[in-house]
């Protein structure tokens, strides 16, 4: 195992990887989080009706506006705002202009540590699987960098810290915390509603292979996340069980079952294979899952507390009506998934020196796309287009469209300097984690 300090080096190569693109644009998703917290902070309220048209994802109540998001992410980030306010942060403006500060400070606390904290844990993990020595950092990090998890990794998004959560909760149950596990998946509930259909199947498999206290324990700890969750619904839409996620002002089809509807093929293909919002095209190294070793019978795969509950949310997605998750740069709505099926296949791929090239390599394909997205348009792809890669990315590059949301460009350096100089930070990052592996601990290498 890695010691303290390389696991802090570790930690702060990978921050400092992914806070060079933090967002401060005035995206609807992440501009919702935000303006629930400045609210919050300015009026005691998470009402921001005086503000509402700078956003289009909002719940509207009586016309009153809310954010129609989870409630977590906005209130972990009040007391560091509140506290950025008092040091002289800029008070909102109707224009939305000092949203910006606020929109960084909430991609580098819910994007970048929950990214780095999620490879630290992944990294620490690859330490009992001998098949993975000398290059377990690599191993990690390239799949994770070269996927659209490292495009959301300086955003305000719940996607990443959801799926942080998830993790912890699937670990701390292998160990038989259940208690932490039931806590973690509350935090799971209450950053992003859709995490329910994995706590979901999680639950049912403990119950169907574990002494039945062990089910009561993590359902009472669990039962705390649907409580405030039933709070904030009332507390919003006057109902408890009304999430205002069913008050949407801009999507009525969000008023009847919550946008569920029947199976469509497409949208499972959509969601899996195609250039569209496919994860095994904008996660490649997940292809790799060819390479597993196959668990010894039917019961261990469905009880795997990864593999079955990520495939229970691609499935869930498969039945709702915005699948395709609007703009974005891959199937953002499974990123709880992506992280389950990569650690499923870390933990399980099998012991040869050709498997983890293939993760390597796959990886690497995945990072060029990814390197590319996040600096030129990052994940704002309209949702009409049908090969965004081919069509908006590629393009971006050739013409030279780099963005301005880069730190040094805040600093003077024009976007291209910086953009080059962000694949030099990159490599050689990557070089440095590869060497704190290298002189970890480590087994022997596996026989090819």
């Amino acid at each position: 195992m890695p010691s303290r300090k390389q696991a802090v080096t570790f930690f702060l190569i990978i921050v400092a990887v992914c806070s060079w693109h933090l967002d401060a644009g005035t995206n609807d998703g992440t501009l919702s989080r935000a303006m629930a917290t400045s609210a919050i902070v300015e009026t005691g309220s998470s009402e921001f009706t005086a503000h509402h048209t700078l956003t289009g994802d909002k719940a509207v109540v009586d016309g009153r506006y809310y954010t129609d998001k989870a409630p977590l992410p906005s209130w972990v980030l009040v007391p560091l705002w509140a506290l950025a306010r008092a040091v002289g942060a800029n008070a909102t403006t109707a224009d939305g202009s000092s949203y910006a500060a606020l929109l960084r400070l909430g991609g580098f606390i819910w994007g970048v540590l929950p990214f780095a904290l999620i490879a630290l844990i992944l990294w620490r993990r690859s330490f009992e699987h001998p098949q993975l020595t000398g290059h377990r950092a690599l191993t990690v990090l390239v799949p994770m960098l070269g996927s659209f998890l490292f495009v959301y990794s300086g955003s305000l998004y719940n996607h990443l810290p959801a799926a942080l959560f998830v993790l912890l909760t699937t670990i701390s149950i292998g160990k038989e915390r259940f208690m932490i596990a039931g806590l973690w998946a509350s935090a799971a509930l209450l950053t992003d509603t859709a995490s329910v259909v994995i706590i979901a199947v999680q639950g049912l498999q403990l119950l169907l292979s574990r002494p039945f206290g062990s089910s009561l324990r993590f359902a009472t700890a669990y039962l705390v996340g649907i409580i405030i969750t039933l709070v904030n619904n009332a507390v919003i839409t006057g109902s408890a069980f009304t999430f205002p996620s069913a008050m949407a002002a801009n999507y009525p089809h969000m008023t009847q079952s919550l946008g569920f509807r029947g199976f469509r093929l497409d949208a499972l293909f959509g969601l899996t294979f195609s250039l569209y919002r496919g994860l095994f095209i904008y996660m490649p190294a997940l292809v790799a899952l060819l390479l597993v070793r196959p668990l010894k019978d039917a019961r261990a795969w469905l009880t795997n507390p990864y593999l079955l509950p990520a495939i229970a949310l691609i499935l869930a997605y498969s039945l709702h009506s915005t699948w395709w998750g609007g703009w974005t740069y891959g199937p953002r709505y499974i990123t709880c998934s992506a992280v389950l099926l990569l650690a499923f296949l870390l933990e399980h791929l099998r012991p040869s020196r050709i498997a983890v090239m293939a993760v390597l390599a796959l990886g690497g394909i995945g990072l060029v796309l990814s390197v590319a997205a996040i600096s030129t348009l990052g994940y704002s792809l309209p949702t009409g287009i049908a090969h965004p890669l081919s069509e908006l990315v590629l393009p971006a590059v050739l013409n030279g469209q780099w963005t301005t949301n880069q730190l040094p460009v805040r600093f003077g350096v024009s976007p291209a300097v910086s953009s080059s100089l962000f694949i030099f930070v990159l490599a050689t990052g990557l070089l440095l984690i590869h060497r704190i592996d290298r002189t970890a601990p480590h087994a022997p290498l596996p026989q090819s």
